[in-house]
């Protein structure tokens, strides 16, 4: 199911972040048409993450000088297939928090 696969992208993340790694996660279906290091050295950020639209962007692609799509509903859940995490305490504690959150669910969809 989907939540089993989301868990196991924040387990795979908590795992490597412990480690000592910076993580960029990246779903097989991304496509990168530059080296992203750069950009993602500017940011301060411990967790950098795609911005999930529900239904997909209704609206077309950002104009030149937006730097994010704005959903009608303002949703701004993350995307978990486009992530980018600094190795640091706070990062593990969320991927933690995270696998919670999902176990919750799972648990809840299987009451219904």
């Amino acid at each position: 199911s989907f939540l089993k696969l989301t868990y196991s992208k924040f387990l795979m993340m908590e795992e490597i972040l412990q480690a000592g790694y910076n993580v960029l996660f990246l779903d097989a279906d991304v496509v990168l048409w530059e080296d992203p290091r750069p950009v993602l050295a500017g940011y301060t950020a411990d967790l950098v993450w795609q911005k999930e639209v529900p239904g997909g962007n209704k609206r077309g692609p950002p104009e030149p000088n937006q730097t994010t799509w704005e959903h009608p509903c303002h949703f701004t859940a993350p995307n978990t297939g486009v992530w980018y995490a600094r190795s640091n305490l706070r990062s593990v504690h969320f991927m933690q928090a995270a696998q919670k959150l999902v176990t919750r669910r799972r648990k809840q969809d299987k009451k219904k």
